[in-house]
């Protein structure tokens, strides 16, 4: 039997008018991840909002799980037919209400500021994501260059704390995008401060990677087991 490999479902969502951002906000954290939370499957859940005002899907929602398959799994489908009448929204489907944008990933590193040592329960106040598609020449090898010598100097940057990296799972597999030209790799990037406050990585990942999009996060919540991360 296999070991299981952890995986991230990423969604961010966006209000459909006449909803407003506080219905939004009260279905997440009063209804949605709570009741995610109750099937057992994903333990921890982490809320961001995007810095960026002009953002067309403002909020961010993770949920990771120790095994990647799940997201293909019975017992997912189950969790997203049972949770789709929404109290919030007078026992009408929550999709009639809110949009979203849903990506599935494969682990592939976590890597820790090994300066940095946080309480085992806090979390990070800002998360940066990045999605890209690395350059296929064949000189090229961005997993070598991130695991020897851009994470090494990222963690010499204040308030840097933690970088995940994932692989996209296959569209058709349990990931909730349809078709189209998608990134293949995400990366989420942890700092201890506040937007405002980041500071000015290198960038040298856009001469070898074709950046589909940054993001800027800051947290707004966690629920659930508080002594897990990303």
């Amino acid at each position: 039997m296999s070991t299981p490999t952890p995986g991230l479902m990423f969604a961010t969502s966006r209000s459909i008018p006449p909803t407003t951002e506080a219905q939004l906000n009260n279905f997440y954290q009063n209804e949605h991840l709570p009741d995610v939370l109750s099937y057992g499957a994903v333990k921890m859940t982490k809320r961001y909002k995007n810095v960026n005002p002009e953002s067309a899907f403002p909020y961010l929602a993770l949920y990771p799980v120790d095994d990647v398959d799940y997201f293909k799994s019975k017992d997912f489908e189950k969790v997203v037919e049972e949770t789709k009448l929404s109290r919030t929204f007078g026992g009408k489907s929550f999709y009639d209400f809110l949009e979203f944008e849903i990506g599935s990933w494969t682990k592939i590193q976590t890597y820790e500021s090994p300066s940095t040592k946080p309480a085992p329960t806090s979390h990070a106040k800002t998360l940066i994501a990045v999605t890209m598609q690395p350059d296929p020449s064949p000189d090229n090898d961005p997993d070598s260059w991130y695991k020897k010598q851009y994470l090494d100097t990222m963690a010499q940057l204040p308030s840097y704390r933690r970088t995940t990296r994932y692989k996209r799972v296959a569209a058709g597999d349990g990931d909730g995008e349809g078709e189209g030209k998608l990134s293949s790799f995400l990366v989420l990037h942890e700092y201890d401060c506040t937007a405002d406050e980041l500071p000015d990585p290198r960038e040298e990942y856009v001469r070898r990677c074709e950046v589909w999009g940054r993001e800027v996060w800051e947290l707004v919540e966690v629920q659930g087991d508080g002594g897990r991360q990303l």
